[in-house]
């Protein structure tokens, strides 16, 4: 679906430095996050005037009110479309076999790693006692070959560099998270490699001002949610294609059994930690959302989750179409939609601000006298310039009252540090006060990311062998903090550590969580001139943002225990990963064959994520 540049401001092509960085043309300058300042109060008081001129002849009206959130309302099985087919609850029994080469367990879900299929299109995972609900793998854009390749021309897994294969490929990704693991049983499960991208659910597609593109019986709250009923009679999750796809079964696993591991969790890390914060969002706590703030005019919602509990959380939405954003709780997880932008009926142009979702926990913590603060997150991290995330630490008695450090003051005293981790690039920046007078924005003092720091640039690439696997598929980010040192790892690799100059100005903190999406009037075309493999934003969900988050928190270390970023590593390791258990049916099975290449031994990157050699 192509932008209707009828309803509210046409998308601008915008030639800041900044957005050279974010499209890749550069790598020095700090990443961009609004429109160059000096013209936005221009292209805002056009954008309003298109609006009111042009919003009578939308196409779809706008939606509905959104019903309040339950763990009723936001099943996928209450919501229309009807599947127009019934899937069937058997599997295929004479087709070639898929290799599972591994499983990482997680506390409420498991990473599927298997060898990729010659002639793959996706890859999906059904439970057989519940076939209905097919998650999808989805595509990767990869880069940084050339990759070693099996004799069939599939990719060798876990991905690495050599061989004679190519050096930038887009395939449908040979890893699935199984989320739906909340009761802690053994579960069965298929995999099947199929011949057409997983379908987009008809039901959660958006028009350009933010209408359903088809009419639902009663009102819906999961626009931009890519999980729901698809026409080929699946609920279908991370579903990448076109919602008439009907992908059909070109080779299957054996059935394997899996189980997660609910005593996994990454804090504490160890015993000495103290000031413990940590959330697993199991379902039950879906109940307890509670929104508190409602502003349409003025795009912001607020939200608790597990009030008067010792895991409480405020969840707020800035610069939002607060109808149509919304957090969640399904599968053991926390996840969220985000639509920059005005909210439909308030005359405020859409897909034109700068749009946030900022979780924080209630507690705050102490790392004064020499101790560390560690925090942590699992969250997907394929991103764009225009959609990011963030990590931000600021004085515990004086929170923050913007993310935009550009647009003006963040909190009373602008004191802060913020994380933000982009595809090709990570930054962080030390805020120390105001940088002119009252409400001016504040003063910067760039430690990653700064012109002429390229020692300091954190390139998640190393990581993901290409911004990001895919969607859905958690990566972990790990944050170490004293008031004078900081460090991040991504699955376990450290990726960047520096002093801070200066010393952080406080050491009691408030911490918090972000999902950024940022004038998305723009994406499009940016999106199809710098990155074309990005079908899935370009051809369905251009507006919107969804992501998906699990095991956050922070606590405390002592120094002697957590002195550097070498014992910081130890703490932060990943799960092993595990020899798939094949269910009854599936024994006389020949093993996990991947030619002769196996992963190495004591790896805990094996079977798990990409890595690409930095030799």
């Amino acid at each position: 679906m192509k932008p209707d540049t009828s309803i509210g401001p046409a998308p601008q092509q915008d030639t800041s430095p900044d957005h050279e960085k974010a499209t890749g043309l550069q790598h020095t300058g700090k990443p961009y996050k609004k429109l160059l300042i000096e013209i936005a109060s221009v292209c805002l008081v056009l954008a309003v005037a298109i609006y009111f001129i042009f919003g009578a002849s939308a196409k779809s009206p706008a939606p509905a009110s959104s019903t309040p959130i339950t763990s009723t309302s936001l099943s996928p099985t209450a919501i229309n479309p009807t599947p127009t087919t019934k899937a069937g609850n058997s599997f295929p029994t004479n087709l070639p076999k898929l290799q599972i080469l591994g499983i990482t367990q997680n506390n409420s879900s498991v990473k599927i790693t298997f060898k990729p299929v010659r002639g793959a299109k996706d890859y999906r995972i059904m439970d057989v006692s519940e076939p209905i609900i097919a998650k999808y793998a989805g595509m990767a854009h990869l880069s940084g070959g050339p990759f070693l390749t099996n004799a069939d021309g599939t990719l060798v897994v876990p991905i690495r560099q050599g061989g004679n294969g190519p050096s930038t490929i887009d395939i449908p990704y040979p890893q699935i998270e199984w989320n739906l693991l909340e009761d802690e049983q053994p579960h069965t499960l298929i995999v099947q490699a199929v011949n057409q991208l997983g379908p987009v659910p008809p039901g959660n597609l958006y028009t350009d001002n933010n209408g359903y593109v088809k009419q639902h019986q009663g009102t819906a709250i999961t626009l931009g949610m890519n999980e729901g009923p698809t026409p080929d009679g699946h609920v279908s999750i991370n579903g990448q294609g076109p919602s008439t796809n009907n992908p059909k079964p070109i080779a299957q696993s054996l059935p394997i059994i899996v189980q997660p591991n609910p005593n996994y969790h990454a804090i504490p890390s160890t015993s000495s930690a103290t000031q413990t914060f940590f959330d697993t969002f199991p379902d039950s706590e879906a109940a307890s959302f509670k929104q508190t703030a409602k502003d349409p005019e003025g795009g912001t919602a607020i939200y608790t989750l597990n009030a008067g509990t010792n895991n409480a959380w405020t969840i707020q939405y800035k610069g939002a179409d607060i109808q149509d954003s919304y957090p969640m709780i399904e599968g053991g997880h926390f996840m969220d939609v985000l639509f920059d932008g005005g909210t439909p009926g308030t005359g405020i142009p859409l897909h034109v601000q700068f749009g946030s979702m900022s979780m924080t926990p209630g507690p705050t913590a102490n790392f004064s006298s020499g101790r560390v603060l560690h925090i942590t997150t699992e969250i997907d991290l394929h991103q764009d310039g225009r959609r990011w995330l963030g990590i931000e630490v600021a004085p515990a008695n004086d929170p923050l009252t913007s993310h935009d450090e550009e647009g003006g003051s963040i909190n009373h005293s602008d004191k802060a540090l913020f994380l933000d981790t982009f595809s090709d690039i990570c930054t962080l920046s030390l805020f120390t006060g105001p940088s002119a007078g009252s409400g001016s924005p504040p003063k910067s003092d760039p430690i990653w990311g700064a012109i002429g720091q390229a020692d300091h640039v954190c390139d998640i690439s190393n990581v993901y062998t290409g911004g990001g696997i895919n969607l859905d598929n958690r990566g972990k980010l790990d944050l170490f903090i004293s008031q004078t040192h900081a460090a991040l790892f991504i699955n376990g690799k450290l990726m960047v550590e520096s002093n801070i100059p200066g010393g952080l100005p406080f050491t009691q903190a408030k911490v918090y969580f972000t999902h950024y999406v940022y004038h998305t009037g723009n994406d499009i075309n940016e999106l199809k001139q710098y990155r074309p493999w990005e079908k899935f934003w370009i051809n369905y969900f251009h507006w919107s943002d969804e992501r998906h988050w699990d095991n956050m928190g922070f606590e405390v270390l002592p120094t002697s225990v957590a002195a550097n970023s070498a014992t910081w590593q130890r703490l932060v390791a990943l799960p092993n990963p595990i020899a798939p258990k094949y269910a009854p049916s599936g024994t006389g099975s020949t093993g996990n064959g991947n030619t002769t290449n196996t992963s190495p031994s004591g790896s805990t990157m094996a079977a798990n994520i990409p890595w690409r050699s930095l030799a």
